[in-house]
């Protein structure tokens, strides 16, 4: 009877034993399973973030190259001329949702030298003639414009460029001037609607970046298709991304 009792307590925690190793191999496998699953996504990562820093190295090539700019503004930024600050691009700061609207009524201003005063931009462009280095547009920071904000509010108008547009507190002032004058509307159409009613007051830029001029002038596209302001923006972006990768991986 003893002899019995004994094999049945054996077969019972034999039993039991089986059983914690039937449980103990899915609780591997299935950390197993994860380990792969979480080796595929940080694998994915890493891949994510190799792209995006491919993409700055090929950006911050362009930067180092000044693409977009004229050879005058190279020059004038390549020697740290006195009294250069940077360019126009350098001062901005625009969310994606307006980064081609606000590059379009821009047009060539992004790339515009920007000097500390009204002397240092005249120096700068006496240097850039007596070199012979072509157009080069050189801004003077702190002119006081007294400029007027369009008034009147038309079908399809989103609002003011300018309203854009983060800055220094102590640039909102000159920045705001550059581009106070122009209003940003919906879609071409309604920028030429407004042109055809002779209610055009102001230049109109569109959410694609077209201009519209209320002479009847429209331009599309970026000069030589290099947007400054965007690659300075996505290089920012990238900065960021890539610095959340780094504390993932």
């Amino acid at each position: 009877e003893d002899a019995r009792i004994t094999r049945g307590s054996l077969e019972s925690e034999i039993s039991s034993m089986i059983e914690e190793k039937k449980q103990e191999d899915l609780r591997l496998a299935t950390l197993k399973s994860d380990l792969v699953e979480s080796e595929k996504e940080l694998h994915g990562i890493r891949q994510d973030r190799e792209r995006r820093s491919s993409r700055q190295e090929t950006l911050l090539d362009f930067e180092l190259q000044m693409e977009g700019l004229d050879s005058g503004a190279k020059e004038l930024l390549r020697q740290q001329f006195p009294g250069v600050l940077g360019t126009v691009a350098d001062f901005l700061e625009v969310d994606t949702e307006h980064l081609v609207a606000v590059e379009g009524a821009l047009g060539d201003l992004a790339g515009a030298v920007v000097c500390d005063s009204i002397d240092s931009a005249s120096r700068a462009i006496s240097f850039v003639k007596e070199q012979k280095f072509g157009r080069t547009v050189v801004l003077a920071r702190g002119i006081d414009s007294s400029m007027n904000t369009p008034q009147i509010e038309l079908r399809g108008m989103v609002g003011l460029v300018s309203e854009f547009i983060r800055t220094d507190p102590k640039d909102q002032k000159w920045i705001h001037n550059l581009l106070a004058s122009i209003v940003a509307v919906e879609e071409g159409s309604q920028a030429g609607d407004i042109l055809a009613s002779g209610l055009a007051r102001s230049t109109m830029v569109t959410r694609e970046g077209d201009v519209y001029e209320p002479t009847g002038k429209i331009t599309t596209g970026l000069k030589g298709g290099v947007g400054i302001l965007s690659r300075k923006t996505e290089l920012r972006a990238l900065e960021l991304e890539i610095e959340d990768y780094d504390r993932i991986i």
